[in-house]
């Protein structure tokens, strides 16, 4: 969400959205910002990669990669869309489930 607010400029929106789908529930961040190129979205998930268009000096670039594998621990998913200069969207869905992923797989 931080990106999405410093790469959308004045006048342009961020939104939020929540929603429960099929067992599932989404929560998207949504941007009018300069958004990302189809190189760089595919590199965000590789931890350690650092882009300079998200200026975080002295950053790692492990919050995407992380996010990610956070995500699919809980047997769900981060996915990110958009293109460069469209905005970008990162939709993270996550089970309606409580039971521990090792449960679900039994």
């Amino acid at each position: 969400m931080e990106n999405a607010l410093h790469h959308t400029p004045a006048g342009k929106t961020v939104r939020l959205k929540l929603e429960q789908i099929g067992g599932f529930t989404v929560f998207e961040v949504l941007d009018e910002g300069c958004g990302i190129s189809r190189s760089h979205r595919d590199a965000l998930a590789t931890p350690f990669f650092g882009l300079d268009l998200m200026h975080h000096q002295g950053s790692f670039g492990v919050s995407v990669a992380l996010a990610s594998r956070i995500a699919e621990l809980h047997g769900g998913r981060l996915l990110l869309q958009g293109g460069q200069g469209a905005g970008t969207t990162f939709s993270l869905t996550i089970p309606d489930s409580q039971e521990a992923p090792h449960e679900r797989a039994a």
